[in-house]
């Protein structure tokens, strides 16, 4: 009979993860028909029974059976050198993976540092080609510089040859100039020992005209320093003059002086006398003076006790001094007794009292200073006052 493992034997031509398959295939379906086999009889005696149990067929079983079993190791053995190849196949395959993951790491690197070296030739191509555009427009610039210099070089040329030609018309001249300045070297050697004879007898008369005219100017300087002398006495004498001229005007001046200021003394003097005595003061004149003179010294008095400083006190002097004189000139005017100065304890009551024996008369006084006085009550020390 045929058995299922005849049909699982790897055939050639099978892939290898075909061939491991059936291989297990094989392993699995012997195990059971051997292991399932009765075991050989141990001695001789027991095998008549045996013989006596077994089918008709048995014999041919257990070839089939050997057979099967020897084709199964033979199956065996070559799957186990096919495993073995294919692990050392797999082994050769992992390791060439790891060589190519390695070759790959470093064609990948090679592929980066290539990429960089590519985009670095590209930026250098990219600046040539920037370097070569400049190169290319300085060429231009440069051409177009040499072509004006050649214009220029050219245009030099044409006026050095007319230089040159003018220079050789010029020294044609030149040559021809030198040759009239020898001919006139010539005329001027002749004509410089003529004036050199003219020169000498020149001269000669010169010292004899020099010599005259010193003579000449000896005399007129005695005659100048004899005008200088008689100028001199004339510039003396006009000056002695001019001195006396000068203290006869200043005597002039001084009798002027001293007839205006005796005049104005006459005037003040007139101002000061009644006009019944041939003077000119008269009573209200009198009294506008006092009257000018007691707000002068009423201000000084004023000042005088705020700032209490020797000029105000000076001032306050002056200002009583010409109110006094002031108000002596409206006495005499009005023909009173005299002046009285107030003292810081006097009243016009008391006033009145001291001159005219009882103080009811002191509205007398009263009246005859009102150009000084605006209170009768208010009355300030100092102050001079017209007795009438």
């Amino acid at each position: 009979m045929s058995h299922p493992i005849e049909n699982t034997i790897p055939v050639k031509g099978t892939t290898k993860a075909t061939r491991v398959a059936t291989l297990a295939l094989v392993l699995s379906a012997i195990a059971t028909p051997v292991l399932a086999q009765p075991a050989a009889p141990a001695t001789d005696t027991a095998a008549p029974a045996a013989d006596a149990t077994a089918p008709p067929d048995a014999p041919t079983q257990a070839e089939a059976a050997a057979k099967e079993l020897a084709a199964a190791k033979s199956a065996l053995a070559a799957a186990q050198a096919e495993l073995q190849t294919q692990k050392e196949a797999t082994s050769t395959a992992v390791k060439a993976r790891t060589d190519l993951e390695s070759q790959l790491s470093t064609v990948q690197q090679e592929l980066s540092a290539a990429k960089t070296a590519l985009e670095q030739a590209q930026a250098a191509a990219q600046a040539k080609a920037d370097a070569a555009a400049t190169a290319d427009k300085s060429r231009a610039d440069h051409e177009a510089q040499l072509r004006t210099v050649r214009e220029e070089l050219a245009a030099a040329r044409a006026a050095a040859e007319k230089a040159q030609a003018e220079t050789s018309a010029k020294v044609a001249a030149l040559a021809t100039a030198e040759q009239a300045r020898a001919e006139l070297e010539t005329k001027l050697g002749a004509e410089s020992a003529r004036l050199a004879a003219s020169e000498l007898a020149a001269n000669e008369k010169l010292a004899a005209a020099e010599k005259s005219a010193a003579e000449k100017v000896a005399a007129a300087q005695r005659e100048a320093m004899t005008v200088a002398d008689k100028l001199a006495a004339s510039e003396r004498a006009a000056a002695e003059a001019q001195e006396r001229v000068r203290r006869v005007e200043e005597r002039l001046a001084a009798e002027e002086r001293g007839r205006v200021a005796g005049a104005a003394e006459i005037e003040t003097l007139k101002s000061r006398v009644p006009a019944a005595s041939g003077g000119t003061l008269t009573p209200d004149r009198a009294r506008a003076e006092a009257g000018k003179a007691g707000e002068a010294f009423l201000a000084a008095e004023q000042r005088a006790r705020k700032e209490r400083s020797d000029e105000a006190k000076a001032t306050l002097a002056t200002a009583a001094a010409t109110l006094r004189q002031a108000q002596f000139d409206v006495a005499v005017a009005t023909d009173a007794q005299g002046v009285y100065r107030l003292r810081a304890e006097d009243t016009l009551g008391i006033v009145a009292g001291r001159f005219y024996g009882t103080g009811n008369r002191w509205p007398l006084v009263y009246e005859a200073n009102r150009h000084v006085l605006a209170n009768p009550d208010a009355l300030v020390p100092g102050i001079t006052l017209v007795v009438p």
